[in-house]
């Protein structure tokens, strides 16, 4: 508090030496203390993102694995998070007197489709998580770079390099690895369709593995048409409140549906479901540091840094679980961070091809502006 307030009054930086300094070369080693600081402050600026994306990816990880741990199913847990989510996005929206429907009405069915795209993207990583473990479901789950990238290409006719041609065949790969149909793994699974409950485990795994696919499209189509609606003046509190509100919509009727017509018990009178309601409250802290890194970080270094999470999934499974992940399923996770990485540092560079071309244009405007006086 006292150097950033000295600071401000002095002009000076806030950079304090020893009373032992000699005061003869004072002024170097001062130069020499702020060049460092400097850096040090430059370097720790530049990791701060991808430190911040980590530390999201950690938290939101964590918490789904324990709350799933817990016996709690994810859509029970998740209800008290978005009633306070609801609630903290509408009373931001009143303040700031934005209107929560506006458009025409073709704009207000796009709206509607993308919460509706939003929404299914979202519960159907959870519903997903019914069926298969963890790591499967995020790596499905970040098949989305590629899903989004493809739908670029055939939406608004984004000419695909060679880059992500390569990306494709590496994603399409890992997904065959993580899901490991019968009719490619027959060795693998001989053993298990001999009974009738290794059957069912099979049947929940391609029930898993088709809404971690359709999921993941969901996503990517919610993506792309929110970064069309915020170009188009929607505002992003605006996006948030429909989505969240139809999520909680959605959570609220999978409970009357629990308790009126399958008669079961409701998970909320049980002390485990506190602690999953916690766990989700601190998922909301982990979207807010995931903003944050956002901001601080480039957008395709964030995508890469986020892909962090099927790391911390597979070592959340294989640690705490009895049922291990096997080499396939291990590559394929692999091959999926691959094309994620592919991508993201094939569009860093061309941002940063971008950023030079348009900085030697600047700089012979100012020479050709420099001449002609």
């Amino acid at each position: 508090m006292w150097s950033a307030s000295n600071e401000k009054m002095t002009g000076k930086d806030d950079t304090l030496l020893s009373p032992s300094v000699d005061p003869t070369i004072e002024p170097i080693l001062e130069e020499e203390h702020k060049h460092s600081a400097n850096a040090t402050t430059t370097i720790l600026r530049n990791l701060s993102g991808i430190l911040y994306t980590l530390t999201a990816c950690f938290l939101f990880t964590c918490t789904t694995f324990i709350i799933k741990q817990l016996k709690i199913d994810l859509f029970d847990a998740l209800v008290i998070r978005f009633i306070l989510q609801t609630i903290a996005v509408a009373i931001f929206l009143y303040y700031k007197k934005y209107k929560l429907f506006s458009g025409t009405k073709k704009s207000l069915v796009l709206q509607f489709f993308r919460t509706l795209a939003g929404t299914f993207g979202f519960l159907g990583f959870f519903l997903s998580y019914r069926y298969l473990p963890l790591p499967d479901v995020t790596t499905l789950n970040y098949t989305r770079v590629i899903w989004t990238v493809l739908l670029g290409i055939l939406v608004f006719g984004d000419k695909p390099s060679s880059i992500i041609i390569l990306a494709i065949p590496l994603t399409i790969t890992g997904v065959i690895f993580v899901a490991q149909p019968s009719f490619i793994f027959q060795s693998q699974l001989i053993n298990s369709t001999m009974n009738s409950t290794s059957a069912v485990l099979i049947n929940d795994q391609y029930i898993g593995f088709a809404i971690g696919i359709i999921c993941a499209v969901a996503s990517s189509v919610n993506v792309i048409m929110f970064k069309q609606q915020i170009l188009s003046g929607l505002k992003a509190s605006v996006i948030m409140f429909q989505f969240t509100l139809f999520v909680l919509f959605c959570l609220v009727l999978n409970q009357f549906y629990q308790y009126f017509i399958e008669h079961k018990t409701l998970s909320i009178f049980k002390w485990q479901y506190a602690l999953a309601s916690f766990m989700c409250i601190i998922q909301i802290f982990a979207a807010a540091i995931g903003q944050t890194a956002m901001k601080r970080e480039h957008a395709s270094v964030y995508t890469i840094a986020t892909s962090g999470d099927i790391v911390f999934a597979i070592i959340l499974q294989n640690l705490f679980t009895t049922k291990k992940s096997n080499f396939f399923a291990l590559l394929g996770s692999a091959l999926v961070i691959s094309s994620v990485i592919l991508i993201g540092g094939h569009k860093l560079f061309q941002d940063k091809c971008q950023k030079k071309k348009l900085k030697a244009t600047a700089n012979d405007i100012d020479e050709d502006s420099t001449l002609s006086v």
